[in-house]
């Protein structure tokens, strides 16, 4: 790959003092590129480099949806020329709802990388820096991570908030890096397809699994997190809400059901009014198919990502699309936001607690 001159200070200044090197700036201005170069200057210098890819909706190593973890072994053209080494489950193509995951991914991923040898740990992110939201991500993540360097690619100072904010960070050095010459603005609709073709190529080898109920913990729902109800309090509440039940368990003072139709929405009440629940939540089989997942082991790695085929309420079991080898290692499902078909298509998001 050709290399940005106006880069190459930036560069020299970050290999003399090799750490973690968090990459800031907003949509469109050759994040993605930096890294590779950077990443590119590292392997010559014979310094250990990893990439941590946390730009959960234009992801290059790994799928959508999930905070990736690349080491370099040789030159590379782009970052998507890694492949994924370890990664950390969101479950949207968003960090907007869930901020705290993608804080903690980071952090996962780059501790990781430690681990593994690197020296210098390249982390990629999103383009959310402006708002409320983006400068708390950042703010956050930065503080949790503790870079060594920050290096913001800006068109003019929008970054200048979150470096500002770390003027006084001991041990911590900012860059300010003007835009690529190269970098090119992308539709919304360039971004969909993009994001299509990354989960396509994930999923094209995919296989159906089978999983228990039993054996696993589910993060992400309320399906599990409380005690279920006997088969006659199951057929007391079909008769009050008008719908087959298929699951329902108290949770605290709380009841969660799953119907498999709609429902009479006056049964609420008079479930709350009869059998003394604070709360009902309700929610459809259906809505669980689609479903963006990930597929994590007893100590809570991501070891792969999956797509629900179907929630079994009856033999207790989720089916999932994923091209994991074999699902005995999993232990635990972790539900995201974003539904999708296995050809990449998305096909909505659910709302926060629907499920």
């Amino acid at each position: 790959m050709d290399e940005t001159p106006e880069w190459q200070p930036c560069k020299e200044r970050i290999l003399a003092a090799p750490g973690v090197v968090m990459v800031l700036g907003s949509t469109d201005v050759g994040k993605t590129t930096f890294c590779a170069e950077l990443a590119n200057a590292a392997f010559a210098a014979g310094i250990p480099c990893a990439v941590v890819d946390a730009d959960v909706g234009q992801s290059e190593i790994g799928p959508p949806g999930a905070i990736g973890l690349g080491i370099v072994e040789e030159r590379i053209t782009t970052t998507h020329d890694l492949r994924p080494r370890r990664m950390y489950f969101v479950g949207d193509i968003s960090p907007v709802g869930h901020l705290v995951q993608c804080v903690v991914g980071v952090k996962k991923m780059v501790d990781e990388a430690s681990v593994r040898g690197a020296k210098i740990v390249i982390v990629d992110t999103t383009g959310l820096i402006h708002g409320t939201i983006g400068s708390k991500l950042k703010t956050y993540k930065i503080d949790l991570v503790q870079p060594a360097h920050l290096a913001a690619i800006q068109k003019a100072e929008e970054a200048e908030h979150i470096l500002r904010a770390f003027e006084r960070r001991e041990g911590l050095i900012t860059h300010r890096v003007t835009t690529s010459p190269h970098a090119r603005s992308r539709s919304q609709e360039l971004r969909v397809g993009r994001r299509r073709l990354r989960l396509y190529e994930h999923f094209r080898m995919a296989e159906q699994h089978k999983l228990r109920l039993d054996d696993v913990d589910c993060w992400g729902t309320w399906l599990g997190a409380g005690h279920p109800l006997s088969w006659q309090e199951t057929r007391n509440l079909e008769g009050m809400l008008d719908a087959r039940v298929l699951h329902a368990e108290a949770i605290g003072t709380g009841l969660y059901v799953v119907a498999g139709s709609r429902y009479n929405a006056a049964g609420i009440e008079r479930i709350k009014q009869e059998l003394k629940f604070k709360s009902v939540a309700f929610t459809q089989a259906a809505k669980f198919e689609g479903v963006l997942v990930g597929l994590s082991d007893s100590v809570g790695n991501t070891i792969e990502v999956g797509i629900v085929k179907k929630v079994d309420f009856v033999e207790r079991t989720i089916t999932v699309i994923s091209p994991i080898r074999s699902t005995s290692p999993v232990r635990r499902v972790v539900f995201g936001s974003l539904r999708a078909a296995e050809d990449g298509t998305e096909i909505g998001r659910l709302r926060a607690g629907e499920i």
